[in-house]
């Protein structure tokens, strides 16, 4: 699945990788803080390590390009770069 799949199921395969980045809203251009587990080819997102329903997921297999951008988009006390996966519906901007 291509962008953002509200109420995700299906996520409790063993994540490989998983951690608290910002992510920057397709609508709502703030970057908010999302805990996310690497499960597969998938990066699920919820709002804390402790939710049990995924906000959404980011499907990797779509991944065209993936760029890093200066500080200058990175919401306060972030990395000084952002990550921008961009597939063919959505560019995804995910700060550590």
């Amino acid at each position: 699945m291509d962008g953002a799949a509200a109420g995700t199921e299906g996520v409790d395969a063993e994540a490989s990788m998983e951690g608290f980045l910002y992510k920057r809203g397709a609508v709502n251009k703030a970057f908010k803080k999302r805990f996310f587990r690497q499960q597969g080819s998938r990066l699920v997102y919820f709002t804390s390590p402790d939710a049990k329903k995924a906000q959404g997921e980011i499907d990797l297999t779509c991944v065209i390009t993936v760029t890093v951008e200066g500080s200058a988009e990175s919401p306060a006390g972030a990395a000084p770069a952002v990550l921008v996966l961009n597939t063919a519906k959505r560019r995804w901007v995910l700060a550590a």
